[in-house]
């Protein structure tokens, strides 16, 4: 598994600073992510309008920004990057019998884990202010032009993603992990929707989540599952429960995920473990990491993006 450094290195390429205060984002998220004075003075140097010794100037008044590794994957998906660890993942490829026959004497009632021990597993670093974790998980695993949703139970809107971050998104308590084709259709209601069903573009992720047990039995859960399924991404809901993301990279097909998701991963693998089965829906709703709501913070504690 890739560093922040190693993936940082790899975006470089495909990075273009449009404008002095882009310019300084990128050092700052160059700097957030380990690499040196001297790496970032190479890359301003193919940049137009470099000055010689300006990196040196700024590289020290960068420690307190808020721009980070998902900043530089953003803008580099924005000229085509795609890391060289992502695949197209299937569920059907990784044998959850096998998985099964390994994890059943794990009993989820009788082990716990702290929180901090899956931040300290995480590839990519959760230690900035958790304000910026929404924002860290839509540029780190969306490209600037797919759709998506982001709002309450009822909102209705669908915009691209380079849209959503143009907004302050801390104020949207939910969002739906799949991505939509940002068009219309019938809904199971019978009035036109964006964000139905039949609107999804992929299948990309599963969502789940346990809340009833305690924090510390369901982060000794999916801390034992990391390594034997692709989770993406886990967060904490600001109230009992953690909600992770599970690559699956379906089509939008219906029977496709009924049987991949709702049968073989749900059904026969996660639920006996407690997962919520109702969570098994493709357009089912997630909290939003960086929401303040009543009961706490919506925050990461876990993200992937090459999972």
């Amino acid at each position: 598994m890739k560093t922040d450094i190693e993936l940082a290195r790899e975006c470089l390429p495909y990075v273009k600073a449009n404008g002095y205060e882009e310019w300084l984002r990128i050092l700052a998220a160059m700097r957030s992510a380990g690499l040196s004075c001297e790496e970032a003075d190479s890359w301003s140097q193919t940049q137009p309008k470099y000055k010689d010794g300006e990196v040196q100037k700024k590289w020290r008044s960068l420690e307190n920004t808020k721009a980070g590794l998902g900043t530089l994957i953003f803008l580099a998906k924005q000229n085509g990057f795609k890391p060289s660890g992502e695949y197209n993942f299937s569920i059907q490829n990784r044998s959850l019998p096998e998985i099964k026959e390994k994890s059943k004497r794990f009993t989820v009632e009788n082990e716990t884990a702290n929180l901090t021990d899956l931040m300290e597993l995480s590839p990519i670093n959760l230690i900035d202010d958790p304000a910026n974790d929404g924002r860290l998980l839509l540029e780190s695993l969306y490209s600037p032009e797919e759709f998506l949703f982001l709002g309450d139970n009822y909102g209705t809107t669908v915009k691209q993603v380079r849209e959503w971050l143009k907004e302050e998104i801390t104020k949207y308590p939910f969002f739906i992990p799949n991505p939509f084709d940002g068009k219309a259709y019938e809904s199971s209601t019978g009035k036109m929707s964006f964000r139905c069903d039949a609107a999804i573009a992929a299948g990309r992720f599963a969502v789940c989540e346990m809340d009833n047990l305690p924090i510390e039995n369901q982060a000794a859960f999916w801390l034992k599952l990391r390594t034997k399924l692709p989770i993406t991404a886990i967060s904490h809901s600001g109230s009992k429960s953690l909600h992770a993301l599970i690559k699956v990279n379906l089509s939008a097909d219906k029977a496709e995920w009924e049987r991949v998701v709702k049968r073989e991963l749900f059904e026969n693998f996660l639920v006996p473990f407690g997962v919520d089965r109702a969570c098994s829906n493709i357009s089912r709703l997630s909290r939003l990491p960086g929401h303040l709501r009543d009961k706490g913070l919506q925050r990461l504690i876990y993200l992937n993006p090459e999972a």
